[in-house]
């Protein structure tokens, strides 16, 4: 990460603390990590280790089982040290299915109400 003026609310991990001695301290603003604010700081920081985590396993023909596998480890890690977040029904079936939808039910004759495909990254 290049260290350029502006405002961040990034955890402070090893990586950017090392950094942050090559800044002088007075230009540098750090609070001590705040309770309240804890759960939604350190959980932005996990999205992202786990973003990069299956994006790197995201590659070849068994990608996606690769990514579904990945994140059933990550959520049994999470359920093993706070089983009160996380149990077995939090894991991703195999299939790798999303739910688009529930549609009401349909007039007979009619066509079902279908979702539109979301559009896929490049």
């Amino acid at each position: 990460m290049e260290l350029v003026p502006g405002t961040y609310e990034h955890l402070v991990t090893e990586r950017l603390g090392r950094e942050l001695t090559a800044v002088r301290p007075d230009l540098v603003e750090l609070r001590r990590l705040d309770r309240a604010d804890a759960d939604v700081v350190l959980s932005r920081h996990i999205a992202t280790l786990a973003r990069r985590a299956l994006h790197q396993v995201g590659t070849g023909e068994d990608a996606l089982e690769k990514q579904l596998a990945l994140a059933n480890t990550i959520a049994s890690a999470i359920a093993a040290a706070e089983p009160r977040a996380a149990d077995a029904g939090d894991l991703a079936r195999a299939a790798g299915d999303l739910l688009l939808g529930i549609t009401t039910t349909t007039p007979i004759g009619t066509a079902p109400t279908t979702h539109r495909e979301r559009p896929r990254r490049r």
